[in-house]
């Protein structure tokens, strides 16, 4: 009964063929209310076409497009008489708004060029019994670099490969103190941002030109990017020295009157699309008014019948399929609860059916299709069937009869 039940609620949602019930009747609706929007479309589009732009090329978009405006639409209704008039200067050739140019972050960048750590000498702590030789020699960075040969080779001399006392071990661990530390740091620290902080600056304006305004100098901009990428390598090749050797004092390439020329630039060019925009603003919101105005004659004139019974139908029908899908999971959920409770009950009687069914869904488990066991005519033995109900005994393949 729940699976001629599950069927006829199917039936009634798909129809006999998947493609009618209530989802057919919905598609069909949908379809018909589509085209009846398309054709206002199609009658107007000559005189009108402004106030269908981005709709003119698709009918479900335009289809989309009454019932967004269905629902929001609060223009006065004008006659077309005086719609089209006006459509003849409003919608005709004319500038558009321009889009501003977005401005450059420079302070992080120009800042860096300050930093203190390019003009300090890190070397270590001068108080320690190595030190003076240290001093003497000039070569603070070559020790430090030193260090790690030292270390991987288990504090045996790199260069004469003796053994060095524990003593020799602590002045040079204390040479290169937390401080010394800190300051190495700082220096890896300012190289990376750097780095980093460039590149962006360096996108932002490439950004820019490759998507040029009208108003903007661009091959002004492209002399000046030019010019910025080059002090932007120098000073990332100075800063990778300062790593290096940081008793070196280094200090920038400034980049300040560079980016402070391309600011400019970007600058003046926002002037000038902001008196643009300013000239056209005017007119941008009349084509929005006129817009409005068209798209509510197409709703309170034109389908002024039709859109108030689809949208009857529409949630009629949208109910109707919720309904019957709500009934189809009901359904299909007793059933499975009845055919659990048939299998109990079969488990309690005197049976083979239990066998049956317990040897197919091991052979189901294994993914196994090539046959399976039903009862047979007499109701108390077994056979093997094919999945058409064929008798299988005498067509078992060799791999089948190890199965």
């Amino acid at each position: 009964a729940l699976t001629k039940t599950i069927e006829n609620l199917n039936h009634g949602l798909h129809g006999e063929d998947g493609a009618g019930g209530k989802k057919g009747e919905l598609a069909t609706l949908e379809e018909e209310f589509k085209n009846k929007c398309w054709a206002q479309k199609q009658k107007h589009d000559a005189k009108l076409f402004g106030a269908f732009e981005g709709f003119r090329g698709n009918s479900e978009k335009f289809k989309g497009k009454v019932l967004q405006e269905r629902a929001s639409n609060s223009a006065t209704l004008e006659s077309l008489e005086a719609l089209e008039k006006k459509a003849e200067t409003v919608f005709g050739p004319t500038p558009t708004v321009e889009q501003s140019i977005p401005s450059i972050e420079t302070a992080k960048v120009v800042a860096h060029e300050s930093d203190a750590i390019l003009k300090k000498r890190v070397i270590g702590k001068e108080n320690v019994d190595i030190a003076a030789m240290i001093k003497k020699l000039g070569n603070s960075d070559w020790v430090r670099g030193g260090r790690a040969f030292y270390e991987a080779n288990e504090t045996v001399c790199p260069f004469c490969q003796r053994s060095t006392t524990e003593a020799f071990t602590q002045s040079l661990n204390e040479y290169f103190d937390e401080t010394f530390e800190t300051d190495s740091k700082a220096i890896d620290d300012l190289a990376t941002n750097y780095k980093t902080d460039t590149a962006r600056l360096q996108q932002q304006i490439a950004s820019v030109i490759g998507i040029p305004s009208r108003f903007l100098d661009i091959e002004k901009l492209k002399a000046e990017k030019e010019l910025l990428d080059s002090r932007v390598t120098i000073n990332i090749q100075r800063l990778a020295s300062k790593r290096k050797e940081p008793s070196q004092i280094v200090e920038l390439e400034s980049i300040s009157n560079v980016v402070a020329t391309i600011k400019a630039l970007i600058d003046a060019a926002n002037v000038l699309v902001a008196e643009h925009n300013k000239m056209v603003t005017n007119l941008a919101q009349e084509r929005r008014d006129l817009t409005a105005q068209v798209w509510k004659y197409l709703l309170d004139e034109e389908i002024k019948t039709d859109l108030p019974l689809y949208e009857t139908k529409r949630d009629g029908l949208n109910r109707a399929v919720a309904e019957i899908t709500a009934k189809i999971v009901t359904a299909t959920t007793d059933k499975g609860t009845k055919t659990t409770e048939i299998r109990a009950l079969e488990k309690e009687t005197t049976s083979i059916q239990p066998t049956i069914d317990g040897i197919n869904m091991l052979l189901s488990s294994f993914g196994f299709r090539c046959f399976s066991l039903c009862k047979s005519d007499s109701g108390t033995c077994y056979k093997l069937v094919r999945s058409d109900g064929a008798d299988a005994k005498e067509t078992l393949s060799e791999g089948e009869k190890a199965f």
